[in-house]
C-alpha cells in the first residue's frame, strides 16, 4: 500500500513541477494562449481540492488573452504559482 502512495506522491511532485516550469515560462516569454491551456489542463489533473484553487483556475480558463502582457492573467499566474509553491 505504501509503495502506491510513493507513486501516486511522486506523480503529484513531477506535475506540480511541470506546472511551475510552464509558469516560469509564461511570465518570462508572455502569455499563449496553448500555454494557458496546458497549465490549466496540468492544474486540473493535480486533483486539489480547494475551492481557492479551482476558482484561480477557473478565471484563468474563462478569461480572453488580448494581449501577450495582460496583467490580469498574469496576477492569476503569479496567484496559482504561489499557491502550489506552498501546496505540499
Amino acid at each position: 500500500m505504501e509503495y502506491y502512495s510513493q507513486i501516486n506522491n511522486y506523480n503529484f511532485n513531477r506535475k506540480k513541477t511541470n506546472a511551475l516550469n510552464l509558469i516560469s515560462e509564461i511570465i518570462s516569454f508572455g502569455i499563449f494562449e496553448n500555454e494557458i491551456l496546458k497549465l490549466v489542463e496540468i492544474c486540473n489533473s493535480l486533483y486539489i481540492e480547494n475551492d481557492y484553487f479551482k476558482n484561480m483556475i477557473h478565471n484563468l480558463e474563462s478569461t480572453p488573452i488580448y494581449y501577450i502582457d495582460d496583467i490580469y492573467i498574469l496576477e492569476d499566474i503569479y496567484k496559482i504559482r504561489n499557491f502550489l509553491k506552498k501546496y505540499n
